[in-house]
This record gives structure tokens, sequence and C-alpha cells, in this order.
């Protein structure tokens, strides 16, 4: 009779831990970058869904993505367990340094520039050559010029993509013909550089800014949940990005962002935060 009691209680204490470890974990975070001494080592390798409250920077996004699974060189014994996460009540705050650094050898970056027509201020003369996206070679836009860029990190060179790689931009006359079109400027928080032989992208924390491509390489993470006051800056992006983006007000979601796009949604964030929950009220594209 004792060993069934001892046998109920082992079972009973596996349920508690699996109960516990898979329950919504709330951090109330009073001072930017001191999530990692919030959490202790076991949460931070084994929690499942955690809610910020708070001002966040750049060294807790560090944290984050390591909980969401990137493993760095030095970070082959942790592997996290974060698949949702709530920054509805979180406040991201500027950060002095970079929190992810990506190169185009190793990243896969590729550069997504976006044409837009001519003003009488903006025009080019014609026959003017530029980057022809997808080719390896200059082509002529009459009249049109590039706008904003959007750069795709993550590419499998094995996909045909209309974008043209880094990679393939390393000589010094194609920097210097890129950057004098423009395509360097990136948003608050972005920034590429050259550094004689390729391109480094640094991301940083900008003030109420959730830069989209925050958790690449990150296999765990499956929802993030957005408040609608937050801004997306959406120019540095995740190639077949599969977190699920939820734009939230309140108790309801605005909008989601599903492979790549963003679609208006009604559904209740209670509803989206349950494991395994298909969004049922998905409205046409925004």
């Amino acid at each position: 009779m004792k060993k069934f009691f001892i046998f109920i209680g082992c079972l009973l204490g596996l349920f508690i831990l699996h109960t516990t470890s898979n329950a919504q974990t709330t951090i109330v975070n009073d001072v930017p970058g001191n999530l990692k001494h919030l959490l202790n080592e076991e949460q931070q390798d084994t929690c499942s869904f955690l809610k910020i409250i708070g001002e966040i920077n750049g060294e807790d996004f560090i944290l984050l993505r390591r909980m969401a699974g990137y493993i760095t060189e030095n970070d082959t014994n942790f592997d996290g367990n974060l698949q949702t996460l709530d920054l509805r009540y979180a406040k991201i705050v500027t950060g002095e340094e970079p929190f992810m650094i990506l190169d185009d050898k190793n990243d896969g970056i590729m550069l997504r520039p976006k044409l837009q027509a001519p003003t009488v201020e903006t025009a080019i003369p014609k026959n003017t050559w530029y980057y022809a996206p997808g080719t390896q070679r200059f082509t002529a836009f009459n009249d049109w010029r590039f706008s904003t860029p959007t750069y795709i990190i993550g590419y499998d060179q094995d996909d045909n993509a209309r974008c043209s790689l880094m990679s393939n931009r390393t000589s010094e006359k194609a920097m210097k013909k890129l950057k004098r079109e423009g395509l360097f400027k990136l948003k608050a928080g972005n920034k590429i550089e050259w550094t004689g032989d390729g391109y480094k992208l640094y991301i940083s924390t900008q003030k109420n800014r959730f830069p989209l491509c925050a958790f690449y390489e990150c296999t765990h993470l499956e929802k993030i949940f957005l408040s609608h006051n937050t801004k997306i800056n959406e120019q540095v992006r995740i190639y077949n990005d599969d977190i699920q983006y939820y734009i939230c007000k309140e108790d309801m979601i605005k909008s989601v962002i599903l492979d790549d796009r963003k679609y208006k949604c009604s559904d209740c964030v209670s509803d989206a935060m349950k494991s395994g929950n298909t969004l049922t009220r998905i409205k046409k594209d925004l």
C-alpha cells in the first residue's frame, strides 16, 4: 500500500510539473535589459508561454531569442521552449547596441527594392542604369527610381525568389551603385554596412517599433501578440516566416500577419492563445 501511494505521488508531481511548465509566466520588467535577472535558468529553458509587462530593449531580445530556440556557438546545451510571447503590455525602448548582426554569406540576405513612379522633383534621366531585381546585371528603368528597399533574411538559395542576393553584389563598384541609389537607407533601428568583401546587417531596438525580423532562426516560437499601438518595422523580414503575429486592441485581434501577408481579424485574444487554435474570423488582405 505504501508503494502505491508513493507511485501516485510521483504521478501527481509529474502532472504538476507539466502543468506549471506549460502555464503562462508573467514578468513585470521595470528596467529594460533586466529580464535575464527576473527569469531563473530553469524558467529560461522551460517556459513555453511568456507575458511581459514593462520596458524591454535589445538585451531582453537577446534572451528572448535564446529562449525561443536560437542557438549560438556558446549555447549548445541550451535549447529553450518559448512558443507563445505576449508583448501587448510591453514597451520597446531604443537600444544602444544591436541585438542581432547578420552577414550576407551565412544569412542569405536579399535586397528587394521598391520602384516608384517619378515626380517632377525625382525624375531620373532616361537610360540610367540600375540593379534589376533577380538578375546579376544592371538594367535601365526609364524615369523610375528606387524607393525604400526591403531586405529579406534566411533566403534559401535553391528557391527561385525574385530578389537579389547581396552575396552577389560584393564588389566595391556594385556597393557604390547600391549606395548611390539610396538602397542603404534603412529605417531607424536597422543598418547595413559594406565590410570590404561583403555586407553586415545590424538590427537594434527602436522606441515603440517591433522589428519583424527579431526572431529569425528561433525555431520554437509560434505566436507573438503585439499592441495595436506598437509600430511594425517591416523593412527587414524573414523569408518564409512561420511565426504568426497578432496585432491586438485590448482583448480583440485587429489584424494578423500570416505567411508574410496582413489580414483583418476579429478573433478573441484568449482563443488565439490556445494551442492548436485556427483563426476563424480572418477577412480580406489589408
